[in-house]
């Protein structure tokens, strides 16, 4: 991550980027270091995605049209809080 997010901010950002131009910036330098249409931009790009930011991977809708929340499939393993102690 820290890689995708170094080469984001020294060549995707301009002075006046904002947060949907660095979503989108991710998403390009993840494609750039690792494969454009591989799964480390697909992934970034439904990271964002979990957390309401459409992203889209080189020109393709984006994989979750920023939804209002994330859902999540019932079998995904999702820790649970740890009950206080009494």
């Amino acid at each position: 991550a820290g890689r995708i997010w170094f080469k984001t901010v020294s060549e995707h950002l301009s002075s006046d980027a904002n947060f949907n131009d660095f979503a989108r910036g991710t998403v390009a330098a993840a494609g750039e270091l690792y494969g454009e249409g591989g799964n480390v931009p697909l992934t970034v790009a439904q990271a964002w995605a979990l957390v309401g930011i459409g992203v889209p991977l080189s020109g393709k809708p984006s994989p979750v049209s920023n939804p209002p929340h994330p859902t999540l499939h019932p079998s995904a393993n999702v820790a649970q809080p740890l009950p206080l102690a009494a």
